[in-house]
């Protein structure tokens, strides 16, 4: 059985938004917009894995104070998603807490997802995911800055283990420590697989991902757009996406 450990990266006390996560978009905080479609795509793959031979699961790597805030976010969550905090004394150093995840799970693969990223498709992670353990890859993703074409706030990555030893081992600055993935674009290895993910147009230019409060204001009047939108669908006998 070939193990992904589908991780979400979040913290909510930034400096540009403080509190972001747990802002309310359409009466519920912006985290469980996000997790409702990682739990989605997760349902999917483990429903398949007779056939596919994949299990997934759910992690949440939070700093380490904040842990007992997002273990209690979490309880109000129908399904499990495993809190996991970061370094005591190295709060802002996100590639330890993937390095804590590795030790404690030892996943096949491990797909990276950032908390501010709420209507992410979940038919999305799914074809990262499969894609990565079909084509045997080290690394794909749909960030690569000399080939995007997807909205910024679709963000997926996944990294097989090989590339993530690897990385924790030559990732050593502070900004390769906030970034994660960041030097394994910019220093791809020869034994490496590597493979993007692009769209057919590109969109590149549309942001769905949160920030600062101009990008909420502006994703929140999406969302009440979409509303609306929906209520008229509804009314008229149309399916919709549910919030």
């Amino acid at each position: 059985m070939i193990d992904v450990a589908v991780a979400i990266q979040i913290r909510d006390g930034n400096t540009r938004l403080p509190g972001k996560g747990s802002k309310k978009l359409h009466g519920k905080p912006v985290y469980q917009h996000m997790i409702k479609n990682v739990l989605k795509c997760v349902d999917f793959i483990n429903s398949h894995k007779d056939k596919k031979n994949i299990n997934a699961s759910v992690y949440l790597l939070v700093p380490y104070d904040e842990f007992n805030y997002w273990k209690q976010a979490m309880s109000d969550i129908s399904k499990p998603v495993v809190v996991i905090p970061g370094d005591p004394d190295r709060n802002m150093d996100v590639l330890e807490r993937y390095k804590t995840l590795f030790r404690i799970k030892k996943p096949d693969f491990i797909v990276r997802l950032t908390g501010d990223c709420p209507f992410i498709p979940s038919a999305l992670i799914n074809k990262a995911v499969n894609c990565a353990v079909n084509h045997r890859l080290d690394y794909i993703s749909n960030v690569d800055e000399k080939f995007r074409t997807m909205p910024d706030g679709f963000d997926v990555e996944v990294i097989s283990s090989e590339c993530f030893l690897w990385l924790s081992k030559k990732a050593t600055s502070d900004s390769d420590k906030e970034h994660v993935t960041t030097y394994i674009r910019e220093n791809v290895q020869k034994w490496m697989r590597v493979a993007v993910i692009t769209g057919v147009f590109d969109t590149s230019d549309y942001k769905y991902s949160i920030d600062t409060k101009e990008d909420f204001d502006e994703v929140e009047r999406r969302v009440s757009e979409k509303a609306t939108k929906d209520r008229a669908a509804r009314n008229m006998g149309y399916g919709i996406y549910e919030f």
